[in-house]
């Protein structure tokens, strides 16, 4: 993949002199997905179920979403480990950064990092997530140093670079770079502090978008981004970006969102999708819970039920929702937003959840998609009800 350099001879991804250069064989990786980030604002701003509205960083979140679904598709044997948390806090002993890895322990020092962007076990403000790690062999899912991990499991060095991307206007933070540095090992050796160069004006043209919002069509399907996602066996379609990136002047609404408003916002391929998965996003109605039987059904304003779940099958998929992403059932409890990032078809899709304040990435089954909508539009109708 020769994607570094562009037709007007600028580097996307320009490493800085005093750190390590990325591997000749990762630069393509990386600068397409950099590429695809570029297209999109900088800042988005998201409407909760609270009616309060925040504003979260999307071109990193961009980047993270395309390597989780490369991660998933291959079962996390992966070269690129997207946003991995690791554990600073300071020891007595001087033991290294120990990433977290999955909630689920069965498969001992066989398994992944966590998805948690705030694991059981953290110290507050010892926890660090440096935007990529590319491993050294893809064979282990272990993205660490040569140390034990939280359950006593040695594991081997399998570092070959962290990486830092700095999009334009990003800054380097001291402590973060201290803290970078340690995890790559304790010097620049295998440290990649990368700015980001907007080699094709992309980041201009969003500009000059956001100004003229108001004198914008709607947005035309032909012109959706195309998702750089890629696997072991090839993806039957292409994966796209959902349209509700494309409008930071807008608010982003819940996927579930009573009044539809958070459907609406997506593509016309994503909600044809959804009409098959999720048909009950798309029709007048409400949540009507049986307290005996322990059954809630969306019954829409026609009478008819489109969607039911007993209490057994809500817990069972809460319980799957926190086995495959490391959410505690606490934490799915207080999601407080959620949305289609990816749309990859029948198989798997990129969702972005808002969760304690803070925008983070998963990749759901359909099932699990139609469960965590389910799960929170059922909490909104107590909530409101």
């Amino acid at each position: 993949m020769a994607y570094q350099l562009a037709a007007n001879g600028c580097t996307t991804l320009q490493e800085r002199a005093e750190y390590a250069k990325l591997p000749v064989q990762n630069v393509g990786y990386l600068t397409e997905k950099v590429r695809t980030a570029l297209k999109f604002p900088k800042i988005v701003n998201v409407k909760l179920k609270s009616g309060e509205v925040i504003q979260a960083l999307l071109q990193q979140h961009v980047v993270s979403a395309a390597i989780l679904l490369d991660e998933t598709k291959a079962d996390f044997f992966w070269q690129y480990k997207s946003e991995v948390s690791f554990d600073m806090t300071p020891t007595l002993d001087g033991k290294l950064p120990k990433p977290f890895l999955q909630a689920d322990k069965s498969q001992g020092p066989l398994r992944r990092h966590t998805l948690n962007r705030f694991p059981p076990g953290l110290t507050r403000d010892y926890l660090r997530r440096p935007d990529v790690i590319i491993v050294k062999n893809p064979a282990l899912r272990w993205p660490g140093l040569a140390t034990t991990d939280h359950e006593g499991f040695a594991h081997p060095d399998n570092i070959a670079r962290v990486v830092e991307l700095k999009f334009p206007n990003d800054t380097m933070d001291p402590a973060q770079e201290r803290a970078y540095r340690q995890i790559a090992g304790g010097s620049n050796e295998r440290l990649c502090i990368v700015d980001v160069q907007d080699c094709d004006g992309d980041l201009a043209r969003v500009r000059e978008a956001i100004k003229r919002a108001a004198l914008l069509p709607a947005p035309d399907p032909k012109t959706r981004v195309r998702a750089p996602v890629r696997s072991v066996q090839p993806i039957a379609e292409p994966a796209w970006y959902e349209l509700w990136l494309n409008h930071p002047q807008q608010e982003a609404q819940a996927l579930w969102s009573q009044a539809q408003q958070g459907v609406s916002q997506l593509s016309a391929q994503a909600q044809a999708w959804l009409k098959t998965e999720i048909p009950w996003l798309f029709g007048t109605g409400r949540w009507v819970c049986d307290t005996y039987n322990g059954i809630y059904q969306w019954v829409d304003a026609q009478g008819r039920v489109l969607a039911r779940w007993t209490t057994a099958q809500l817990r069972y998929a809460k319980a799957e929702l926190a086995r495959q992403t490391d959410l505690t059932l606490e934490q799915i409890d207080r999601i407080e937003w959620g949305q289609l990032v990816i749309d990859v078809g029948t198989t798997i899709c990129g969702v972005a959840i808002v969760v304690l304040g803070a925008l983070m990435v998963l990749a759901l089954s359909p099932y699990l998609l139609a469960a965590l909508a389910a799960l929170m539009g059922i909490q909104v109708a107590l909530t409101t009800g």
